[in-house]
């Protein structure tokens, strides 16, 4: 899935969700972060909260056979902290 990608969205019943990811391309100067969370938020309404954790980041983890959470607890890697520790800060 694309970076905001209402229609990835929408077919997703038609899909394997676990196969769905989603990427916001930090950190390359064409990403949506530090407001990706608020980018992506709009298309994932009426999306169940399991399915958004799937699509950003259980499946990914799955998949690249990768534990973020083996390195930085999952208290430590939420969106609020990880803009806390985000050298300069941002304003949201």
């Amino acid at each position: 899935m694309n970076i905001d990608d209402l229609v990835g969205i929408e077919n997703r019943g038609h899909l394997n969700i676990d196969n769905i990811t989603w990427e916001c391309d930090y950190p390359h100067s064409d990403t949506t972060w530090p407001v990706a969370p608020e980018t992506l938020m709009p298309s994932l309404r009426g999306v169940s909260d399991d399915e958004i954790n799937r699509i950003t980041h259980l499946n990914a983890m799955r998949h690249f056979q990768f534990d973020p959470f083996a390195h930085i607890p999952p208290e430590r890697a939420t969106v609020s902290a990880l803009r806390e520790q985000a050298v300069g800060g941002i304003s949201a």
